[in-house]
């Protein structure tokens, strides 16, 4: 839709925890109208890194808590389902500021970044 004016690609940037609702399929993301973030990124967590997810009140926590070489594993995953969200994903994820290609046996001119 945003190529018919000339848009080639869509940078999110926002709060983790307000990303992951969007993954999750909440459009709303205000507290009092959707569920809380980690219930989605703790299941997510415990399938990508295979162990429970530590008990913490907000996304932020959660990855502190992780921390480990899962950690970076778990945000590409998190981001390539932000990605899905909000349209094709081409190019998502993290790595210490940088993009990393999750899709690159075929770059498509529309691209979404998750940052």
């Amino acid at each position: 839709m945003l190529s018919a004016y000339g848009f080639q690609g869509v940078m999110l940037l926002g709060h983790p925890g307000k990303l992951a609702k969007l993954a999750a399929g909440h459009w709303d993301t205000h507290s009092s109208r959707s569920p809380p973030a980690t219930e989605f990124v703790g299941r997510l967590g415990a399938e990508v890194l295979g162990h429970a997810a530590p008990e913490c009140p907000t996304v932020e926590g959660m990855f502190a808590a992780f921390n480990g070489p899962g950690t970076t594993r778990l945000a590409n995953v998190l981001a390539e389902w932000i990605a899905a969200a909000v349209g094709r994903p081409s190019v998502v994820g993290f790595r210490r500021g940088r993009e990393t290609r999750a899709d690159t046996e075929r770059p498509a001119p529309s691209r979404v970044a998750v940052c």
